[in-house]
């Protein structure tokens, strides 16, 4: 039953389907990303503060726009950040994109998709940077798409005469005061000024309703939703190809940060068995190594649980004679490790220096 409906809705709305699809697979791309770059993320990550890495996905900055990055204008409303924000962005989708597909057709959907996701993200984009707000600020979404879709419902339902019209239109107004309410309570979380130029993108094209709806199967609908089709996969090509080519300079930053790292692990953890050997207290001893358990491979994270295992229980006294012997031990175990992969991404960090790839980028 529920193969036979996801079955009928693919063949009746076939834009929003492959567009929510598409949407659910680049955020498990990116969360297979963070999980293969060892990034530990806690469930209020996942639900709701996010995961992050929206960057190689093609979310949207003011800096990456300024050097020609334009795509991304796009690709950010296919970028989401927690499973709350998926979940609600692709539940407003299938609602508005299904009513709007039914009007004008998938071919239109796909123009008005893009309309509203190119020009929305530019008025937003413009007037952060006219403002001086967070350069540095990522935001994607579908959001702006979906506000824009709400705006050009509300003026259909405004322009509507029969007896739903001002019901409708009611409906649509409201869901965007709501809307612009959340934004003034979270303005951390939501892209105001994204909802805004999705919205008021989406409200030019409702005064165009009536062309849509003459141009419905007509050889210029499917031109413009090819047309539009064919520049969304190019934005995203070109944001591949954009990966690819600061690959280099992501790799090698990430090896320099990483050795800077491991640097203050060691320094640390040699603070912690010095501290243990002029009989520190034990509460003392647990901080320290708290600051370091979660910034380690799997093998240094284990040993420094260990270590901390050995200070259970004995809070607040200060450690024997023995305790103390055991505990430096076990720490100068953990520090070999770290010296080691020390050693191990500087010459990794050499090497990345010296790659002729690399030094091509440095050039441009």
């Amino acid at each position: 039953m529920i193969l036979r409906t996801l079955v009928r809705e693919c063949r009746n709305f076939p834009a929003t389907i492959a567009i929510c699809t598409i949407w659910i697979a680049v955020f498990a791309a990116m969360v297979a990303n963070q999980l293969a770059d060892g990034v530990s993320l806690r469930w209020t990550q996942w639900l709701f503060s996010g995961i992050g890495g929206g960057h190689r996905f093609g979310d949207l900055t003011f800096p990456e726009v300024s050097r020609g990055e334009i795509w991304r204008l796009v690709t950010c409303t296919f970028v989401h950040y927690s499973l709350l924000h998926i979940a609600l962005n692709l539940l407003a989708m299938y609602q508005l994109g299904t009513l709007v597909e039914s009007w004008y057709g998938s071919p239109q959907f796909v123009f008005i998709y893009g309309v509203v996701a190119g020009f929305g993200n530019l008025f937003a984009i413009l007037v952060r940077s006219h403002n001086g707000w967070g350069p540095r600020v990522h935001s994607g979404g579908g959001s702006v798409v979906i506000l824009g879709l709400v705006g050009l419902c509300a003026i259909v339902g405004w322009r509507l005469r029969a007896r739903m019209g001002p019901l409708f239109y009611r409906q649509m107004v409201g869901v965007l005061i709501l809307t612009a309410l959340l934004g003034i309570a979270l303005p951390r979380y939501i892209d105001n000024w994204g909802h805004a130029g999705g919205a008021l993108v989406g409200s030019v094209l409702g005064f165009c309703h009536g062309a849509f709806l003459r141009a419905v199967s007509k050889p210029r609908a499917w031109g413009a939703g090819v047309l539009t089709g064919i520049a969304i996969a190019l934005c995203g090509a070109a944001q591949v190809i954009a990966d690819r080519v600061e690959a280099p300079t992501r790799e090698k930053a990430e090896a320099v940060r990483r050795v800077a790292e491991l640097e203050r692990v060691s320094r640390g953890l040699d603070l912690a068995r010095r501290l243990a050997g002029q009989n520190a207290d034990v509460k003392q001893l647990r901080a320290i190594l708290g600051l370091f358990e979660t910034n380690l491979d799997r093998s240094t994270q284990a040993g420094i649980s260990r270590a901390r295992g050995m200070l259970e229980g004995k809070m607040p006294r200060t450690l024997s004679s023995s305790e103390r012997q055991q505990f430096h031990d076990q720490l100068s175990d953990v520090l070999e490790e770290v010296h080691r992969a020390h050693r191990a991404e500087r010459l990794r960090l050499a090497r990345l220096r010296s790659a002729p790839r690399y030094r091509r980028g440095a050039a441009r």
